[in-house]
C-alpha cells in the first residue's frame, strides 16, 4: 500500500501545492495506521466516528507536512 501512497503524496505536495495533509481512518485499522507512520505522518488525536462496520466506533487523525514527506522521500531513496 505505501507504494500507491508515493505517488500521490508526490502529487498533493509537488503539483497542488499543499503544505500539510490531515488523514482519517478508523481506529484499530493497523495497516492504514502503519502506512501513514511509515510515510512520517503525525499522530494528532483520536476521537468518536461512525463507520459502515459497528465494531468502530472511533477514527485516529494524523498530519503529514511538505518537510515530513520530504525527509521520507530522502530517506527512501537510499
Amino acid at each position: 500500500m505505501t507504494e500507491a501512497v508515493i505517488p500521490v503524496m508526490d502529487y498533493a505536495f509537488d503539483e497542488l501545492g499543499f503544505d500539510e495533509l490531515i488523514f482519517s481512518s478508523a481506529a484499530g485499522n493497523e495497516r492504514s495506521r502503519r502506512v501513514k507512520e511509515k510515510t512520517g505522518a503525525t499522530f494528532i488525536k483520536r476521537e468518536p466516528s461512525g463507520f459502515v462496520d459497528p465494531a468502530y466506533m472511533e477514527r485516529e487523525l494524523f498530519k503529514l507536512t511538505k518537510s515530513e514527506w520530504r525527509a521520507f522521500r530522502a530517506a527512501s531513496i537510499r
